[in-house]
């Protein structure tokens, strides 16, 4: 198989010793000496989403702003909450025997793992559902590989819809 193709475009990147952003080439960070600041030389940190670095210095004010929407965490513990609140048994963050998968949400019936629940923070909208399709598909798969029923879930509003609807024993379709 060939190697994987990095495409050359600008991305915003994040120095720590200089607290100071900059544009990078994208395939500077898969160099062997990484991503460099154009102005002291020191490592560079690929800024993703909300283009906020993820480290930043601790005495640097760093205002908290109300988020826009829920959050992963925010989509499973509404889950978690509903389902045991109708005397479900579902546990959070359920690693595997031998540690292959680290689990969402797991509901149990009788100690026995009766579904995995896989949690996306948002509904997929048309800019992310070929990565859906093809990460997240993935992941899926494996889980599958467990033995154990599997169902995604993305966004509160599905997370609602399927607290409402949700009823044990699981009937596995395919």
């Amino acid at each position: 198989m060939g190697q994987k193709v990095v495409p050359n475009r600008p991305v915003p990147a994040y120095c720590r010793g200089c607290d100071d952003i900059q544009e990078v080439l994208l395939w500077s960070f898969t160099s062997k000496d990484g991503a460099r600041c154009s102005q002291c030389g020191g490592p560079l940190s690929r800024i993703r989403g909300n283009r906020v670095p993820r480290k930043l210095r601790i005495a640097t004010p760093d205002p908290i702003d109300y988020p826009e929407r829920e959050s992963e965490f925010e989509v499973q513990a509404y889950i978690y909450h509903t389902l045991k609140g109708k005397a479900f048994d579902v546990r959070g963050e359920v690693t595997s025997r031998l540690g292959s998968a680290v689990l969402d949400l797991v509901v149990y019936d009788g100690r026995k793992a009766a579904l995995v629940i896989e949690v996306k923070a948002a509904a997929p909208n048309a800019r992310v559902k070929a990565l859906l399709a093809d990460s997240t598909q993935e992941q899926l798969d494996d889980y599958r590989r467990l033995g154990v029923p599997v169902t995604l879930v993305c966004g509160m509003a599905w997370a609602i819809e399927f607290c409402k609807s949700f009823k044990l024993p699981i009937v596995q379709t395919n």
